[in-house]
């Protein structure tokens, strides 16, 4: 295998890792490793805020915080858009670096796909219960 393969590879096993974070923030955050730090960027039922100007009781007007928080610069705003910026980033970057690592698609699909697949159930709960992992 070439160089670019293991990198093509690399990004994808990242590209896992985020979306597994973001399924974990989305579904067990309570229960995840994430509700030990600040919740106001980790705990997705409170960090949309973060992209709005607001009180600390309510939302005033839902106008954004600054130039681009609700749009492209949202993964600055909270744990989640965060990971989907490294996830969709990733994604792309194997993309880029793709070289075909057999001579047949779907087994190269298989392989990617089977990377990105551990890469999620380094850090999603549910499966890591599953296969005691963790």
């Amino acid at each position: 295998m070439e160089v670019l393969n293991y990198i093509s590879l690399l990004f994808i096993l990242i590209a896992g890792v985020a979306k597994g974070s973001m399924d974990e923030l989305t579904f067990h955050y309570r229960k995840s490793i994430f509700a030990k730090f600040n919740p106001k960027w980790w705990n997705p039922g409170l960090s949309w805020r973060n992209k709005y100007v607001h009180t600390d009781d309510m939302i005033t007007i839902l106008k954004p915080r600054f130039f681009g928080s609700t749009s492209f610069l949202s993964f600055t705003t909270d744990a989640w858009h965060f990971f989907q910026f490294i996830y969709l980033t990733m994604i792309g970057l194997s993309i880029v670096f793709y070289v075909p690592i057999t001579q047949w698609w779907y087994v190269d699909f298989i392989i990617l796909r089977f990377a990105l697949w551990i890469g999620f159930i380094l850090i999603y709960k549910d499966y890591t219960k599953k296969f005691n992992f963790k």
